[in-house]
C-alpha cells in the first residue's frame, strides 16, 4: 500500500469514527465529531414518531424482492413527499424516472456508473463529500474538479473551466452539486448562482456534446428556507437534471439504507434508454432495493396524518439545529477560528493555519476526533455534537492551532 492510500485510509471518516469508538470502549470520554448523524445533546439519534410508527406496524410486510427500481407506488408517493404542492407543477409534461436505491450513495453511484459506461466524465468541486472521489474511482468514472469558492461565492469561473477541460476529451459531462447544505461546508447556492449553472448547462448542450447536472439533496430538509432548486425544475430543458435522494437524513433511518435517483429527462426517449441502463447496473450489483423500507416510507407517504405530524416534526427538527448552528458559529467567532461560508446543515468547515492532519492527531491525544479534509481544512459534524462540546473543540483548537 503506498503512502497516500495509507493516508486515505487512515483520515476516512468511517476509519475515524471507529478510533473514536475504540477509544470510547476503553473507558476515555470522547468527543466524536465525525459522522454526519443527527443527534441531541444525549448523542441519541434524532427519530421521528411516524417513522417508529411505520416502522413497527409493516416490520413484518415487504419481505419478498421488489422491482430492481423499486415499486412504481413508491416513486409517485415519493415524488409527492419531495414535492410537496409544487408536485404538479414539477412533474407536468415531464419524462420523469425514478429509481430506488441503497441510500443517496446508491443514487450516485448509478449515474457516474452510467456516465463510465458511456465514456462519459464529470465534474465535482474540490471541497466536497470525500466519497464521489471514490465512487468515482470504483465506477471508473474520470473526475475533473475545480476550486469550490472564489472570494466566498461559488466558483462559477472555475466551474466553466473545468467543464471546457473534461469536454476536450469527453462527449458526455456530468455537473456534481451538492445542494443545499453543501456537505462540509454548509454552504447553499444562490437563486443567481442557480440560473448562471443553467444558463451554463443550456449554453453547452449541442448536437455534438451533452453536459447534465445531478443535485445531491441528502440535506434539503435542514435547509432554513424553501428550497430554490424546486423552481428551477419547473421549466423544460435541453439537458437532463437528476436529482439523488437520502431518506436518512429526513426520516432518521441511516442503516436501512434507502434512496432514489429522480431523472427528469430531455425527451422520452432519453428517459427508456437511460432507465434501461440504470436497471440494468441495478440489477448487477443490489439486485433489487430494500423492499421493507420502501414499503415502510410508501405507507407513510399515503398516510396524510402521518405526512402532515412528519412535516411538522421536521420543522422543530430543523430549528434545534439551526439554533446549535447559530451558537457554533459564534463559538468559533469567538475563539478567532475562521470556517469557510456557512448558510445551514450537518457541518462546518474551519481553516487550519497548521497542517490539518497533525492537529487533528493532536486532538485525537485529547480524544477528540474530527476530520481533516485538506491540508488547511477540519469539518466539524455539528448535527451529533453537544454545544458544549464544540466549545471544548474550539478551544482545543485555538490552543493547538493557532
Amino acid at each position: 500500500m503506498f503512502l497516500g492510500e495509507i493516508m486515505a485510509y487512515k483520515y476516512d471518516i468511517l476509519e475515524i469514527s471507529d478510533r473514536a469508538k475504540i477509544d470510547k470502549e476503553n473507558g476515555n470520554i470522547v468527543i466524536d465529531g465525525c459522522l454526519g448523524t443527527f443527534r441531541n445533546d444525549a448523542h441519541t439519534l434524532i427519530s421521528f414518531p411516524s417513522v417508529t410508527e411505520y416502522l413497527t406496524r409493516c416490520s413484518n410486510e415487504n419481505l419478498d424482492y421488489t422491482r430492481i427500481l423499486g415499486p412504481k407506488t413508491f416513486a409517485s408517493a415519493l415524488g409527492h413527499w419531495i414535492f410537496n404542492k409544487d408536485y404538479l407543477e414539477i412533474t407536468k409534461n415531464k419524462n420523469i424516472f425514478t429509481a430506488a436505491t441503497i441510500g443517496g450513495t446508491g443514487a450516485i453511484y448509478d449515474i457516474f456508473k452510467y456516465f463510465s459506461d458511456n465514456d462519459g466524465a464529470a465534474l465535482v468541486s474540490d471541497i466536497c463529500w470525500p466519497n464521489y472521489f471514490t465512487i468515482g474511482k470504483n465506477t471508473g468514472l474520470e473526475i475533473f474538479s475545480y476550486s469550490l469558492f472564489e472570494e466566498k461565492r461559488f466558483n462559477l469561473s472555475g466551474l466553466e473551466l473545468a467543464l471546457n477541460e473534461a469536454l476536450k476529451t469527453h462527449d458526455h459531462v456530468l455537473i456534481v452539486i451538492n445542494d443545499p447544505c453543501q456537505n462540509p461546508t454548509g454552504y447553499s447556492l444562490t437563486n443567481e448562482e442557480y440560473t448562471s449553472i443553467f444558463s451554463i448547462l443550456d449554453r453547452y448542450n449541442n448536437n455534438a456534446k451533452s453536459v447534465d447536472i445531478i443535485f445531491d439533496t441528502a440535506y434539503i430538509e435542514f435547509y432554513a428556507k424553501k428550497p430554490l432548486l424546486y423552481e428551477f425544475l419547473k421549466p423544460n430543458y435541453k439537458f437532463n437534471v437528476y436529482l439523488a435522494f437520502s431518506a436518512s437524513k429526513t426520516f432518521g433511518i441511516y442503516g436501512l439504507r434507502l434512496g432514489a435517483l429522480l431523472g427528469f429527462m430531455k425527451s422520452k426517449e432519453e428517459k427508456i434508454f437511460v432507465e434501461n441502463s440504470i436497471s440494468d447496473i441495478a440489477r448487477g450489483s443490489i439486485s433489487s432495493p430494500n423492499a421493507q423500507a420502501i414499503g415502510t416510507l410508501t405507507a407513510l407517504f399515503n398516510s396524510d396524518r402521518a405526512v402532515e405530524k412528519m412535516r411538522l416534526n421536521l420543522v422543530d427538527e430543523k430549528t434545534y439545529l439551526a439554533e446549535r448552528a447559530s451558537k457554533s458559529i459564534k463559538i468559533m467567532k469567538s475563539n478567532s477560528i475562521e470556517f469557510l461560508p456557512f448558510d445551514s446543515g450537518f457541518f462546518i468547515t474551519i481553516i487550519s493555519p497548521k497542517n490539518a492532519y497533525a492537529l487533528c492527531d493532536q486532538l485525537e491525544k485529547m480524544h477528540i476526533y474530527l476530520v481533516p479534509i485538506s491540508d488547511q481544512l477540519i469539518r466539524i459534524a455539528i448535527c451529533s455534537l453537544s454545544v458544549g462540546e464544540i466549545e471544548l473543540i474550539a478551544k482545543a483548537i485555538k490552543n493547538f492551532g493557532f
